[in-house]
């Protein structure tokens, strides 16, 4: 899965859960299933009322099975939900009660396997989420990396990280450059944008980080 996969669902992790406290819900499959059967299982155990939340799939380690991450912010009896999970072809279950913003782990999950045709392997349940598309960039050298793709780089002729890669190499040397000029009063840099963006304080990098809007290209906008 890609960063912009990860991030979306770090992101409707942290839009449904807050400041608050989270429980972490782990269910094992007792036998070896195919995704999509893991998808069947999956619906037939949430019902009416079953509490909002972001639910990931993980291959076990092992590979001979999956286990079921879901994050949500209401309490759930462990009493209502063992009987139903194990009617459905689950086995063991876990639950933790975590601070909220140790919650978004479970996205790393994402990093560990690729995707199944047909089949979700994260989801937001109960709620909407944030989508890929929409997932907002927040890491500040990413958003540098962007700028100066959006600055320098044609939108075509190549795939995207074959122009991120690029772009990763015009940003060091413009860092570089800029380092070598900083406290000139005469130098020009050659993006006056990324220059004074790298001059902001880590407080106000922040600031317009949480300030950007959507979609991951429109940062880039927001920034400069």
């Amino acid at each position: 899965m890609n960063f912009r996969t990860r991030r979306a669902c770090r992101q409707s992790i942290q839009k449904l859960i807050g400041s608050g406290w989270a429980y972490l819900w782990t269910l094992t499959t007792a036998d070896a299933v195919d995704p999509a059967e893991l998808s069947r299982r999956w619906r037939k155990l949430i019902w009416n009322g079953f509490p909002a939340c972001v639910r990931v799939f993980e291959r076990h380690p092992g590979g001979h099975g999956y286990h079921v991450h879901f994050v949500a912010a209401q309490r759930l009896e462990v009493g209502e939900l063992r009987p139903r999970a194990e009617s459905v072809g689950f086995g063991r279950i876990n639950v933790r009660r975590i601070p909220g913003a140790a919650a978004t782990y479970i996205a790393k999950y994402l990093t560990k396997q690729r995707g199944c045709p047909g089949v979700r392997m994260w989801a937001a349940v109960g709620f909407k989420g944030v989508s890929v598309r929409n997932a907002v960039c927040t890491s500040p050298y990413a958003i540098e990396v962007k700028m100066v793709m959006a600055r320098y780089l044609a939108p075509s002729g190549y795939n995207f990280w074959a122009r991120w890669k690029v772009a990763e190499e015009r940003h060091a040397w413009l860092w570089e450059d800029a380092r070598k000029h900083w406290n000139d009063p005469n130098y020009k840099p050659p993006f006056k944008a990324l220059f004074e963006w790298w001059k902001l304080s880590p407080e106000m990098k922040s600031a317009k980080i949480v300030a950007a809007s959507r979609v991951e290209s429109q940062c880039t906008l927001n920034l400069t």
